[in-house]
């Protein structure tokens, strides 16, 4: 909705857009939102994330009208089933007593770490207690909470403890605030434009590796109190062939997801955020496809493969997944496409 934002976090992979100033338009105005979510409902969407920037500072200026109305013409007017908010936690809570929030399906709190030495590294040092307590103050009001952590080289311990260690007492943590999910992305160094200001915090796909079989097998075995959406991010070759249907999961090709930005961009990859790369363009009037910068023109579109973008991550005998592969995750879309797409995501 916004690329304007409170903090200027060091691991923001849309970091470009909030830094440029006035170079292109920072919100998507009120009209034209209702406009494009009206256009998307009618083109089977069922599910909005209201993201940023910072998504809590759309409307601002109006006493949060412009969110408000958003909010409750997608919920309200046109139906969508799930709507949820992506937040730094910094001001949501003077949001939590309006009546048009409380519509929403889920608050997600941007929580890179278990401490205020790992979280406050990455994004400004005191914004850890401030987003615990706001966080803790919507699971009174009776908010549906949830966490979103990004796993940099700050989740990787450096004392020589085993690699799943703090994003294990991540969970843990989330467990102990009582929220309902806590949901991972992972940064690596993929090959495209992100890399140019997030490589500095980026992991090892090897110690992702080892973390991820250890946390799956706790999910597996029920270990944990809460639900855990985790990307697997990596499979081997011979997995990946025997199983294509399945691993070759691809917004891009399976038309599944819109990211719509404040500059006219339509765009369907995340790890394209912030690139030349995109789908269509919008104005206030109509959407119309992009000819010379499409994301689509690399992608076999009619085939299951690895991940088209994430070319630094093909290494040894394993191959990338797109970073929104997260296996039995019980998420509104996936569990909707699993159920319509049984045969594989593209039949």
């Amino acid at each position: 909705m916004t690329d304007n934002c409170n903090l200027l976090c060091e691991h923001c992979i849309y970091k470009p857009n909030i830094i440029s100033g006035k170079l292109h338009k920072r919100e998507i105005p009120l009209e034209t939102a209702l406009r494009l979510i009206y256009t998307f409902k009618k083109l089977g969407a069922i599910k909005l994330s209201i993201l940023g920037g910072e998504p809590t500072l759309y409307g601002i200026t109006n006493e949060w009208r412009d969110l408000l109305t958003l909010i409750y013409a997608a919920k309200k007017v046109y139906n969508y089933k799930y709507i949820r908010i992506v937040t730094n936690g910094l001001l949501i809570n003077k949001l939590l007593d309006k009546e048009e929030f409380k519509l929403l399906d889920e608050i997600s709190f941007s929580i890179d770490g278990p401490t205020p030495e790992i979280h406050d590294k990455l994004r400004g040092r005191g914004t850890f207690k401030i987003s615990i307590n706001n966080l803790i103050q919507s699971i009174k009001k009776g908010y549906n909470v949830n966490i979103t952590t990004t796993v940099t080289k700050y989740l990787i311990p450096s004392d020589g403890s085993e690699k799943w260690t703090l994003v294990d007492r991540m969970i843990r943590f989330a467990e102990e605030l009582e929220v309902s999910r806590i949901n991972f992305h992972v940064i690596f160094k993929m090959g495209t434009e992100v890399d140019a200001w997030d490589q500095h915090v980026a992991i090892d796909p090897y110690d992702w590796i080892e973390i991820y079989k250890y946390i799956t097998t706790k999910i597996v075995n029920n270990e944990y109190k809460i639900k855990v959406r985790l990307p697997q991010h990596f499979v081997t070759r011979e997995e990946f062939e025997k199983n294509k249907k399945f691993y070759g999961y691809c917004p891009v090709k399976m038309g599944e997801r819109v990211l719509i930005h404040p500059n006219g961009v339509l765009r369907v990859c995340s790890a394209l955020l912030s690139s030349i790369h995109h789908i269509a363009n919008y104005n206030d009037k109509k959407i119309t496809w992009e000819d010379y910068q499409n994301e689509t023109v690399n992608h076999k579109m009619n085939e299951y493969t690895p991940c088209t973008n994430q070319i630094n991550l093909y290494f040894d005998n394993y191959v990338p997944l797109c970073f929104s592969f997260k296996p039995d995750q019980d998420e509104i879309v996936w569990n909707t496409l699993r159920q319509e797409k049984s045969n594989g995501w593209l039949d």
